[in-house]
């Protein structure tokens, strides 16, 4: 679903966006996409970045649409070539998608992750010994958790886990989708001016 964005991940691609920006009268957007890396170490791995990162892309192309294309520079990164001259439409387009990603993603997979923690979580805190453990819970068990049952016990693993995870959970809690966005217009900038302006302010945002 990344593919909804032109990639811009190789010079020609590159070439493609500047030649775009620097024929454009209109305003350049620069998307940074937030907490992509903590998803990296969810159950998923790096399928639930990916995941993440196209329901981003389908939020931004539908609200897009034909107004503007939009460019995948960078692998956390979109960019929105936007035919508007108007500032205050820039900055309305820009509303529309943070408030669109924070609030009306179709699957939000930091949810998922949360409900997998707090199963977890359930699973050890009302367990009496490691033979109440199901077994596909100890078969996806760290080499080094798997040590602390046969070495220290079981109820100082349970300690463990369960301060471990309670800690997971409060900070899943304070994770939602969201984007960081820069804006400007082009009045004559170069595309390497502009994308640099862009990208500052999103980094700014963060």
């Amino acid at each position: 679903a990344t593919g909804l964005a032109v990639s811009a991940q190789d010079d020609f691609g590159r070439q493609l966006m500047n030649a775009h920006m620097a024929n454009s009268n209109g305003s350049l957007l620069v998307i940074d996409v937030n907490n992509l890396g903590v998803t990296n170490y969810f159950k998923g791995g790096y399928k639930t970045g990916d995941t993440y990162l196209s329901q981003v892309a389908e939020k931004i192309a539908a609200i897009v649409g034909d107004k503007g294309t939009v460019y995948r520079p960078g692998g956390d990164e979109f960019a929105i070539v936007f035919n508007s001259t108007n500032r205050a439409e820039t900055k309305a387009l820009a509303q529309q998608i943070n408030n669109a990603v924070l609030n009306d993603m179709p699957t939000n997979v930091f949810a998922a992750e949360r409900a997998r923690l707090e199963e977890n979580f359930n699973i050890v805190s009302n367990a009496k010994s490691v033979f109440d453990l199901p077994a596909a819970f100890m078969a996806a068990r760290k080499d080094e958790e798997l040590k602390v049952i046969a070495d220290q016990g079981f109820d100082n693993f349970k300690k463990v886990f369960i301060v471990r995870e309670r800690a997971a959970l409060n900070e899943m809690d304070s994770l939602r989708p969201s984007v960081s966005i820069g804006t400007v217009m082009m009045n004559g900038k170069t595309p390497q001016q502009a994308y640099s302006l862009a990208d500052t302010q999103a980094a700014q945002v963060k």
